[in-house]
């Protein structure tokens, strides 16, 4: 037995948590990945990719069930451990980004949102290119930001384009 204090311990609940949560079941899923960060972070390297994985999957799981608080507070704690990781301009930090960004559009934090949002589509425009559904899905965001700041002839002008790539 490896027990409960080893990485592969911390693998093995990465992994329920991931089908809990595709299963619907959030609060056991939030309960694991909370679990499987405390196991990463005492066995494993603050840049192994799991732990930030771990901590991803429980801020996504926490914004799910509308835990913003504690969505945002994952968030920021997951994104500079991405970005030493990683490098700045890497997708799954535009991935983190994006989620923050929206995020701080729920809570009313609209400048950080934009902020957020901002970097989002700049690296999927470049990593991913300007016509990648993930690049007009920040696009969309912010013209959602827009919207909620009433900057409407902004928000028009930046949704047409992405409804047009999305109808190509």
């Amino acid at each position: 037995s490896i027990g409960s204090e080893h990485p592969n311990y911390g693998r093995a609940l990465l992994a329920l948590g991931s089908a809990q949560k595709v299963l619907g079941e959030l609060e056991p899923a939030r309960a694991t990945f909370a679990e499987a960060v405390t196991v990463l972070e005492a066995t494993l390297d603050a840049s192994d990719p799991r732990i930030m994985a771990a901590r991803l999957n429980l801020a996504f799981v926490e914004h799910d069930l509308g835990n913003l608080e504690a969505a945002g507070a994952a968030y920021a704690a997951t994104l500079p451990l991405q970005r030493a990781a990683l490098g700045e301009r890497h997708p799954r930090v535009a991935i983190t980004l994006a989620n923050y960004g929206r995020r701080q559009l729920e809570v009313g934090g609209l400048d950080e949102a934009r902020t957020l949002l901002e970097e989002a589509l700049s690296i999927r425009s470049e990593v991913l290119g300007p016509t990648h559904e993930r690049t007009l899905l920040a696009m969309v965001a912010l013209a959602e930001v827009e919207i909620a700041a009433n900057e409407l002839d902004a928000a028009a002008a930046r949704s047409t384009p992405a409804l047009a790539q999305f109808e190509a």
